[in-house]
């Protein structure tokens, strides 16, 4: 039969296909319509239980509405009175049936805090964590806040109002202070929400399931307790049972039924059809395309059909969907390196604006503070120092800027001369001693008998080597020590530099990643120390360039221990008068017959 007769037979079992599908269709549109209703039901359920919770909440609010609007208020957050507040304000807890109440004043600082878990009060209890209002709460001319917050003592819901004199009665004016009160979401409540609702209530997860149906006619609603902020701190999940559900669920499993079993009779034919008729011819020409034998095609041989000619435009379309393919795939990975590299720009840029005007600011303001004059003679040398010390951040930043530029243009170049890299280390820690100081940090060099006098290297380099390293040491770390340490193999040649501190260590899973360009182990980090992120790439650098290599060892909260090895030569004698290298060789050795072994403390 040729292609065109079966394709015939195909459009007429398809023909048959339609008309189920068209009866599928009808299905459909009926339990479109059933999902509806199901929806509205659901719509409805969610709303009333909104609803609940709101009038359940309602008595916190008119707590904190009514004593946030009150002239004694204003008067305590003014000046606090705790016997004031204890007649005053603890009667409310049992009044409202409240857990706590909180007063702040207007810098957003705790002025009194008491709770009653029990049958007594207790005091300095603070709602938030740290002790402070959140910046998010009361912004844009907000007078009210209404949320929940997880604390020790589980989820609570917190009604808060900014606080005004009695004839500020619009809270038109600046407040006076914030006062927070709030109750547990605990089995009390859960049990007076059930009775409400007439549902079973608990407490969910924030990642609870939004809405939920389940056989029977149950379903479940996942409300969220919102925060001060976006996220949910948990959600309350009411369970019920919806009679109209079940009877929705049990249409569905019929007409699931019903389609499956037309569905399942339609592709039997289809199936049959197809695998004796086209399929085995095709899987004849495939096979031949696998295995590059025409032998394959034999029972095609006597074949009338066009299948010959398919099985070649098939071979010519795989072959151009290939390299399609991988033209884009090409493509793909070009974008999304393009992607990355025009992302990892512009967050350096914006690092960079910030760690700028950080200096810039300190700069303008001290100098504004000097040309006024009114600073003691003290006073104006501690401004000079801090304009000199912000000068040289803005420095510090522009010369790895500049560092990176030119290791980026392949102008970064090695020398090698004769170094003193003892010297080095000794002068490059002492620079760092008044950091150190500062901090109350044991600051430490220590270059062992086997680091020769002279070596042939990069004496520039090296420094900043050591710079970067000692200076990450110094930001770092908090407390305890800092030591650099030196030592010579002289059966490798390397010269090995370890800068080890006890500061706030780095993950194990950051570890790959602190020596790629405008990077730190956490953005955290950038934003409490600050930095431009390039001082460690710039070092694997010039390290490479040295041909030596930097690993580091570190855990988090356990300090960092980086180690430099370089391939170092000694720099040999020559005789008297043929070159400044000899001379500066003596000079060496005369200084160091005379000071002996080297230890910076």
């Amino acid at each position: 039969m040729k292609v065109h007769n079966r394709i015939l037979l195909m459009l007429f079992l398809f023909a048959v296909a339609f008309f189920a599908v068209i009866y599928l269709f009808f299905n459909i549109v009926v339990m479109g319509e059933n999902d509806r209703i199901a929806a509205a039901y659901e719509k409805s359920k969610r709303f009333h239980f909104e609803k609940l919770i709101a009038l359940k909440g309602q008595p916190l609010q008119y707590f904190a509405n009514d004593y946030s609007f009150w002239d004694d208020m204003v008067d305590f957050v003014a000046k606090p009175d705790k016997e004031w507040a204890k007649d005053n304000l603890d009667t409310g807890l049992d009044t409202f049936h409240a857990y706590g109440l909180w007063v702040y004043d207007t810098a957003r600082k705790p002025v009194y805090g008491v709770t009653k878990p029990a049958d007594e009060f207790r005091y300095e209890m603070m709602l938030f964590g740290d002790g402070t209002v959140p910046e998010k709460l009361f912004v844009n001319e907000e007078r009210f806040a209404h949320f929940f917050q997880r604390t020790d003592a589980g989820i609570m819901e917190v009604y808060g109002a900014t606080v005004h004199s009695a004839n500020d009665f619009e809270r038109k004016q600046p407040p006076a202070g914030f006062l927070f009160t709030g109750w547990l979401v605990d089995e009390r409540y859960l049990n007076e929400m059930a009775l409400l609702s007439g549902a079973t209530v608990r407490v969910g997860g924030p990642a609870e399931a939004d809405f939920m149906r389940g056989d029977g006619g149950a379903i479940s609603l996942a409300l969220p307790l919102r925060g001060f902020t976006d996220p949910a701190a948990a959600t309350l999940v009411f369970a019920t049972q919806l009679a109209e559900v079940q009877a929705l669920g049990e249409q569905r499993r019929v007409t699931f039924l019903t389609a499956s079993a037309m569905i399942l009779f339609i592709f039997g034919i289809l199936f049959y059809y197809l695998r004796t008729r086209i399929s085995r011819p095709l899987s004849l020409i495939s096979r031949s395309m696998e295995r590059s034998d025409p032998a394959v095609l034999a029972p095609l041989a006597g074949s009338t059909d066009e299948f010959g000619q398919i099985a070649g435009l098939i071979t010519l379309f795989f072959r151009q969907q290939e390299k399609l393919e991988q033209e884009v795939e090409t493509r793909r990975r070009a974008e999304e390196a393009a992607k990355a590299a025009d992302l990892a720009k512009s967050q350096f840029l914006a690092n960079m604006s910030h760690e700028i005007r950080t200096p810039m600011n300190g700069i303008l303001g001290l100098t504004e503070l000097l040309l006024v004059g009114a600073s003691t003679p003290q006073e104006q040398r501690d401004h000079l120092e801090d304009i000199r010390y912000s000068g040289q951040m803005l420095l510090d930043m522009l010369n790895d800027i500049l560092d990176l530029s030119k290791i980026e243009s392949g102008h970064m170049t090695i020398e090698s001369v004769p170094c003193d890299v003892g010297e080095i280390v000794e002068r490059t820690t002492q620079l760092f001693r008044f950091r150190a100081d500062a901090k109350r940090l044991l600051l430490s060099a220590e270059v062992d008998g086997s680091v020769p006098l002279l070596l042939i290297g990069d004496p520039t380099r090296i420094r900043q080597i050591l710079f970067n390293l000692l200076g990450n040491a110094v930001k770092f770390t908090q407390k305890g020590r800092i030591t650099v340490q030196a030592r010579y193999h002289a059966a490798t040649g390397i010269m090995e530099l370890v800068v080890a501190d006890t500061g706030v260590g780095i993950p194990q899973d950051k570890l790959a990643e602190i020596f790629e360009p405008f990077l730190q182990a956490d953005d955290s980090v950038t934003r409490k120390y600050g930095g431009t992120g390039l001082g460690l790439s710039i070092v694997k650098t010039l390290v490479e360039l040295m041909r030596g290599e930097i690993t580091v060892e570190s855990a988090e909260g356990q300090g960092a221990r980086f180690i430099v090895r370089l391939p170092l030569k000694v720099a040999g004698d020559l005789p008297e008068g043929t070159s400044p290298v000899s001379q500066l060789i003596a000079e060496r050795r005369g200084a160091k017959g005379k000071s002996g072994h080297r230890n910076g403390a």
